[in-house]
């Protein structure tokens, strides 16, 4: 089996790896995922979560947490750095889109601290968060993409699809049946593109913190809520996963990352959108093998890890919500 380490070989490894997760809401998967890993691994270490609503349901399964301001609070960043150096903080993943510009540009105030940030660098981050310079960046690198336009053309075809440009989830995604009623769209901040009949995927794709791949696993989304997966199932697809690679080592790609691409009935596959952070489906990923948290913690801890070539095919899950029930006054943050 092959086995990798971190370039940073020759340094000694940790004794105790605390995380700490930004807008950690109601990710009690991915929280989980993390604890199942520190004791599999038998690594000692503490989970930290911290967000805005003290409601976040994910404070009840971190070790820590902290209710904070808003990331646009001027306070924002004071405050969490003084929470990593009292929690002596190793790793901080942000979780959230908003989150992933911010991070990427203050990455090296967290590094000087000694803090790594699982955080793409500020192009890549611009890339993927704008829909419409990813477009072009795909165009630019011949990878097979979603028709796109930003302004009105005679090649668009009804129905088209109108999102926004810098928009996630299924937030102001309209179905457009004709010109006459596109042309009553505002396009200074949406853009159009075509509608496709085809298999949506998202694939759980990993890389090391040098843009290294590790993993790709391909899932159909069966089931979709607000733009989230909320049931799906493993697919091994070889040309799929090779074109992830390769988009994933173009824009250096590096930790746990989602891309969703649609694969039509002949077989091509154009690619839609990447997450550079954690999907909220991840977890289906990581039961079928793309063990991200255990590679995480690894990497940090500087051990070796194996190289993850096999996955479970025809894994499903369907995704379901838990209730918290406590002492009204056990709720913080007011």
């Amino acid at each position: 089996m092959k086995k990798r380490k971190s370039r940073n070989d020759d340094c000694v490894e940790r004794k105790q790896i605390n995380v700490l997760f930004t807008s950690v809401s109601h990710k009690v998967s991915l929280v989980n995922s993390f604890r199942n890993a520190y004791r599999d691994l038998k690594i000692p270490g503490l989970i930290v979560g911290v967000d805005c609503d003290p409601f976040s349901a994910a404070f009840h399964f971190v070790d820590k947490k902290y209710v904070i301001p808003r990331l646009d609070d001027r306070n924002f960043l004071p405050k969490l750095m003084s929470i990593c150096r009292r929690e002596n903080i190793a790793l901080l993943i942000p979780t959230r889109d908003e989150d992933l510009s911010f991070f990427s540009n203050h990455r090296h105030e967290f590094e000087a601290n000694n803090i790594r940030v699982m955080v793409a660098d500020p192009r890549t981050i611009a890339i993927c968060s704008d829909k419409w310079r990813f477009f072009k960046y795909l165009q630019n690198n011949r990878i097979s993409t979603i028709e796109t336009w930003q302004r009105l053309d005679p090649k668009i075809k009804f129905p088209c699809i109108v999102k926004p440009r810098m928009g996630k989830g299924a937030l102001g995604v309209l179905k457009i049946e004709d010109m006459t009623q596109l042309r009553g769209v505002d396009l200074d901040k949406n853009i159009i593109q075509e509608k496709i009949e085809g298999v949506e995927y998202t694939i759980d794709y990993l890389a090391d913190f040098d843009g290294r791949p590790v993993c790709a696993v391909p899932r159909i989304r069966l089931r979709i809520y607000q733009g989230e997966s909320k049931a799906g199932v493993t697919k091994y697809d070889k040309k799929m996963i090779d074109l992830c690679k390769k988009l994933g080592k173009g824009l250096k790609l590096i930790g746990h990352n989602t891309i969703q691409c649609f694969k039509l009935p002949d077989g091509k596959i154009k690619f839609l959108e990447v997450n550079p952070r954690f999907g909220g489906g991840a977890a289906l990923g990581m039961a079928a093998g793309c063990k991200s948290p255990e590679f995480i913690l690894s990497l940090m801890a500087n051990r070796v890890f194996p190289i993850v070539e096999k996955f479970t095919e025809d894994l499903a899950m369907i995704r379901y919500s838990q209730d918290i029930f406590l002492p009204y006054d056990q709720i913080g943050g007011f």
